[in-house]
């Protein structure tokens, strides 16, 4: 963050030397300055914006999505209650192994898990009854 009130400083410091350059035979020399100033304020800039970025990505890389982690759960609910507890740790390992991605890609599989879960719910429903009637 110093570097940003450095490029503030020199910024103030350029409208100073504008002033006292103003003369035509100093053309050629405030030009000079004004590519070095221009320059130098690129390069802060620049800096200032990779921390801003890296700031950002650190906080929102690595965790899940509040609203994926809801729609998995309401999916969970969609499957037989015997076996949701076991669904609920397989979708919640599923959003952790999806969790360095965007979140927009964590709710696309969250999704994608309400939407198979009634095709789940059955199948899971015919395999119970099929262990009763083997019994």
């Amino acid at each position: 963050m110093h570097d940003f009130v450095i490029g503030i400083v020199l910024g103030c410091i350029w409208s100073g030397l504008k002033w006292l350059l103003l003369g035509p035979k100093l053309r050629h020399a405030r030009k000079a300055m004004n590519l070095l100033v221009n320059e130098l304020m690129r390069d802060i800039w620049g800096e200032v914006r990779a921390e801003f970025a890296a700031r950002y990505a650190s906080r929102s890389r690595g965790r899940i999505s509040s609203l994926a982690a809801c729609t998995a759960r309401f999916a969970v609910r969609l499957l037989p209650a015997a076996d949701q507890p076991r669904y609920s740790e397989e979708f919640q390992a599923e959003l952790y192994e999806l969790a360095q991605t965007s979140r927009r890609a964590q709710w696309a599989h969250a999704v994608w898990l309400v939407c198979c879960a009634p095709r789940q719910r059955r199948e899971l429903r015919l395999a119970a009854r099929e262990a009763v009637e083997s019994r």
